[in-house]
């Protein structure tokens, strides 16, 4: 099976602290996203969001309540800059760190092909965001008051 035929399965969160909310970006290809990763076969989409985040950015969290579903299709260019088509599910928690000590702002990634940073939501609004969230179908979810527990489909 080739990629463009795979549904991907993955867990993202939404942190939010002092009123802004925390993003990941590609370095290479500047592609913007939710902290996560994809669910591995037998782990709940809440544990796998719990691991992604200690393997990026070693800290422990916790994925608290369910925001949403996010359904969505989009095209990404590859490695070689061929734009490949996605087809994602999304399952959206609200993160918070397990030690109620620990101050997010200083969260820095262990790997190198990732960034993290904080910004307000505002970013992500309006016809032309300063930060295109991937993907789109997002943005409606993760700036609403939780808990929403919503399914959001770009599937027309």
């Amino acid at each position: 099976m080739s990629n463009k035929d795979n549904v991907e399965v993955i867990s993202r969160g939404r942190f939010l602290h002092a009123g802004r909310i925390l993003l990941c970006r590609n370095i290479k290809h500047g592609h913007v996203f939710l902290p996560g990763g994809h669910v591995e076969f037998g782990e709940s989409a809440r544990e796998a969001l719990e691991r992604e985040v200690m393997e990026e950015l070693g800290v422990v969290v916790r994925a608290t309540s369910f925001v949403g579903v996010v359904e969505a299709r989009f095209d990404q260019p590859d490695r070689h800059g061929i734009p490949q088509r996605h087809h994602e599910i999304n399952f959206v928690f609200d993160l918070q760190p397990a030690d109620t000590d620990d101050d997010p702002t200083g969260w820095v990634s262990r790997e190198s092909k990732i960034e993290f940073f904080w910004t307000d939501l505002s970013d992500l609004f309006g016809p032309q965001p300063n930060l295109p969230l991937l993907p789109a179908a997002m943005v409606p979810l993760v700036t609403r008051p939780a808990p929403s527990r919503e399914w959001v489909s770009d599937f027309k």
